[in-house]
């Protein structure tokens, strides 16, 4: 039990010096730009694809997480 704390609280704190870092910062920033201009540039029917793929993988990952799931 206190390595699985141990472990938790260096997790959170190496959690806490990744925000912390600039260049974290401008890779997230950068990758939100990025995602924001491609989105905006898709036609309308590609947005709906795009976000059509989108549920059917959040569809997989509930239906995966279930108690009794063949992959649990």
């Amino acid at each position: 039990m206190g390595r699985r704390i141990e472990q938790t609280l260096q997790g959170t704190l190496d959690m806490r010096a990744l925000a912390d870092d600039p260049q974290f910062h401008e890779l997230t920033m950068g990758a939100t730009r990025r995602y924001v201009d491609q989105r905006q540039a898709m036609s309308p029917q590609e947005r709906r694809a795009a976000d059509e793929e989108v549920r059917s993988l959040e569809k997989l990952v509930e239906d995966d997480s279930e108690p009794g799931s063949s992959r649990s």
